[in-house]
């Protein structure tokens, strides 16, 4: 059982953020970030419901425990960083995980490394109102190779979303290249109570 954990742990991991063999996208088809996106607004905790990728892996884990993550959005003590920590549910356990967002010249739009796959991850945000939802388009880049892949999510202040807001998410899965059909809706398994130490990605 814990071998099985800590082989959906890495899997997730791998992928979470965007990060493993994808199919390329092409960069046009990547959706401007929100106009007139307010940072501060956007902080404070989300709930990861929805998730749909180019990366197998990452899909193949999301099936196998399609658990609701929470996440949690502060500012960081460094400048221009936003952090992100997730509690991620995992057989038996939970395992938290954090990045750190460093800001880009352009508004709704963050960048990190993630040392482990050397990929550099591009995250945009597409659309929010802040205190609601809010879907993400994120894209990681593998050095050297150039391979991309693609992720969009739908986080939400509560577990649960209205359905308009799920037909904007559905529409925005199209522009990029992804069959809604695909996309993993998370189920509401509770919130976690036992934390293991965080891991940066």
């Amino acid at each position: 059982m814990q071998t099985r954990a800590s082989l959906v742990v890495l899997l997730l991991l791998a992928c979470l953020f965007g990060v493993h063999h994808g199919s390329p996208l092409p960069q046009e088809v990547l959706p401007r970030p929100q106009e007139n996106f307010e940072l501060e607004k956007l902080l404070g905790r989300w709930y990861e419901v929805a998730v749909v990728a180019t990366c197998p892996y990452y899909m193949q884990a999301q099936k196998d425990n399609p658990a609701i993550v929470k996440f949690e959005l502060y500012n960081s003590t460094e400048d221009n960083v936003v952090q992100m920590r997730g509690t991620v549910p995992s057989p038996g356990s939970c395992k938290q995980i954090s990045v750190d967002f460093h800001l880009t010249n352009q508004s709704g739009h963050f960048y990190h490394h993630f040392d482990e796959f050397n990929a550099d991850v591009e995250t945009y945000v597409v659309q929010t109102n802040y205190n609601e939802y809010v879907i993400w388009v994120i894209l990681s880049t593998e050095q050297p190779s150039g391979i991309k892949t693609t992720l969009v999510k739908l986080y939400s202040r509560a577990m649960n979303v209205r359905e308009s807001v799920l037909t904007k998410y559905k529409a925005l899965v199209r522009t990029q290249g992804m069959s809604e059909d695909v996309i993993i809706f998370k189920d509401n398994k509770g919130e976690c109570d036992q934390i293991n130490a965080a891991r940066p990605v």
